[in-house]
């Protein structure tokens, strides 16, 4: 049964696929899917029936760092992948076990290794304020991507959200103002950690933008970004996303 069901999402994204490519002749896609890389047989036939029908195009998809290997970034780099975003969330490994990410570090860094020898653009995902948090696990998790291969970041601040496990555990870890819901944004803190407090975190987020920006590697390869197709767009995106974060 599914075996069946599979095939049957597979024939559905397929002809979604070629019936916008042949309407609408777009040049690039984003998979908004966190388990999209989860089964590679499947993500692998997708792209080879794809190529049969001469279809190609760049995309854009989110991953957890346990989905990938080398041979498989090199696959999907090869069929039109040009951008992959990783929710890594922490640097310092007592915050991770506490917010029970199963992933290891040196299992992200060798994924980041892999991706930049690949060519392929990656981007780790980033939250500031997970319970548990100091500003010495912020620290570490700033010269933990600084130090990486990652080519950019996004930086949010924890939210811990209704029906998730960290929304009723939260009071325990720190203030929680759970029914202001202008501030349930992930750009704002409305949970913080005992021991920090709200000019703190975002003081840090402020701290870890900059430092991770200014290394002439990335600095140079962001700005170019700007001279690319689209560049424009991006660089108004840019610096509407600094007015917002340095006003903070």
């Amino acid at each position: 049964m599914a075996e069946l069901i599979g095939k049957g999402l597979l024939k559905t994204l397929l002809g979604e696929l070629k019936y916008l490519y042949d309407r609408y002749h777009f040049k690039s896609v984003h998979f908004w899917d966190d388990t999209f890389l989860t089964d590679k047989d499947r993500v692998r036939k997708i792209f080879e029936l794809l190529e049969e029908e001469n279809i190609r195009f760049k995309w854009f998809c989110l991953s957890r760092i346990n989905n990938v290997d080398y041979e498989f970034l090199k696959f999907i780099y090869d069929h039109g992948c040009h951008s992959i975003h990783f929710g890594v969330e922490s640097g310092d490994p007592e915050i991770l076990k506490i917010i029970k990410k199963g992933i290891s570090l040196d299992k992200a860094e060798e994924v980041f290794r892999d991706c930049r020898k690949i060519g392929l653009p990656s981007t780790g995902l980033f939250m500031i304020g997970h319970p548990g948090e100091t500003i010495e696990s912020i620290n570490r998790t700033i010269r933990f991507a600084c130090h990486s291969k990652l080519d950019q970041v996004m930086i949010t601040i924890n939210t811990p959200f209704p029906g998730s496990p960290q929304y009723a555990e939260a009071d325990k870890y720190g203030t929680f103002a759970k029914t202001d819901w202008s501030r349930f944004s992930q750009q704002r803190p409305v949970f913080v950690p005992i021991g920090l407090t709200e000019k703190i975190m975002l003081r840090k987020r402020k701290e870890f933008t900059i430092l991770f920006y200014l290394q002439p590697y990335r600095a140079i390869k962001f700005i170019k970004t700007f001279f690319q197709p689209g560049g424009w767009e991006m660089f108004k995106k840019t610096f509407k996303a600094a007015l917002f974060i340095f006003e903070r």
